[in-house]
């Protein structure tokens, strides 16, 4: 995912709404298989495939098709996952962050506990 798939899968569906590759199997199964990919924001919107996957659920190939419903259910079922991942991410980077100032502080706290009890064995000596 870091290495640009998002931007591939983009052109793909690119391709399958402009109609030079694949049909609706091959998007509802693209789809799916992106569906719980473990995205962040800055991926999705560097890859700018949410505003493709959005495109695609009022593009002909959808609209009025016999699959409109099975495309827009999974539309919606990517845009849930997508953002219950992007969620995810945020707050594991905001309790990454917290762990990490506690770690800080606790060997900031530890360094000097040591500091002073090798000042006092020292000076006992």
């Amino acid at each position: 995912l870091a290495n640009g798939y998002l931007v591939v899968v983009k052109s793909w569906l690119d391709e399958i709404r402009n109609k030079s590759v694949g049909g609706v199997d091959l998007l509802l199964h693209l789809l799916t298989s992106i569906t719980k990919l473990p995205v962040t924001k800055d991926m999705v919107s560097s890859s700018k495939l949410g505003k493709t996957v959005v495109t695609v659920e009022n593009d002909k190939v959808c609209i009025g098709g016999v699959n409109e419903n099975a495309i827009k259910n999974q539309i919606t079922e990517l845009k849930k996952e997508w953002s219950a991942s992007v969620k995810r991410f945020k707050n594991g980077k905001s309790k990454a962050a917290d762990e990490s100032s506690k770690n800080t502080s606790t060997k900031s706290s530890s360094s000097l506990t040591s500091t002073k009890s090798s000042s006092l064995t020292s000076t006992k000596s």
